[in-house]
């Protein structure tokens, strides 16, 4: 059960689990202005029940439900969505969006070195979400296996892929470290933009420290009094 007056769940894995849902408040009532996030994910069998009813602002995007019985209650529950994949006849969470997907079977999953929830790439999935890959913090990862010099194919910026995301590794099952300092691109790169922001390493420049402090004065060998 996850129960807070802001819930944000991105790019999970929830394999055959019960989860329940709710949005903080007295009864709801406090909830109004809370704004749950539900994308990236993978709802794989299971229940997910989503209480209180007042919730009228949560963001449910980019997400798979894969034979998930979605629980809520007689009042119904608004929510901001689109690019969801649903697997018919078992999620009660219908499709809100043209750009929802309705899939007449499960997946074809693959077996990959981090799990076995990978996408073929030809995967209806793949390229069908609501924004870019950078923008929801999934630069540095993947959902296929496929390799390109050794090196799974990340997502970059491209169109986020709808579900669970793996970190991309070599072809030895190590997170890609495209620096070689031993640090893999995913945690240099701690918003997972793809960028080098303040505080960060550069995950793609070679021999980056970080934050260094350039001194100009006074000038080198200059006499101090």
């Amino acid at each position: 059960m996850i129960s807070s007056s802001s819930v944000t769940l991105t790019n999970n894995l929830l394999a055959r689990v019960y989860s329940y849902l709710q949005p903080g408040g007295n009864l709801g009532q406090a909830g109004l202005n809370d704004a749950p996030v539900l994308r990236n994910n993978l709802f794989y069998g299971g229940i997910l029940e989503i209480d209180p009813t007042y919730q009228t602002n949560a963001t449910v995007r980019d997400n798979l439900f894969d034979r998930t019985t979605i629980e809520f209650d007689a009042g119904g529950w608004a929510y901001n969505g689109g690019y969801n994949a649903f697997v018919t006849n078992y999620s009660r969470l219908l499709p809100t969006n043209v750009a929802d997907i309705v899939l007449s079977s499960p997946p074809a999953y693959e077996m990959g070195p981090l799990g076995s929830f990978y996408q073929p790439s030809n995967s209806v999935l793949v390229n069908a979400g609501s924004t870019t890959a950078d923008q929801v913090a999934l630069y540095h990862y993947t959902v296929m296996t496929n390799l390109a010099g050794g090196l799974e194919i990340k997502e970059t910026n491209s169109v986020v892929d709808v579900s669970f995301h793996y970190v991309a590794v070599s072809s030895n099952g190590v997170p890609i470290d495209s620096n070689g300092d031993v640090i893999p691109d995913y945690l240099s790169d701690l918003n997972g933009n793809g960028s080098a922001d303040s505080g960060e390493i550069g995950w793609n420049i070679v021999g980056d420290l970080g934050l260094k402090m350039l001194i100009t004065r006074p000038s080198n060998g200059s006499t101090i009094p």
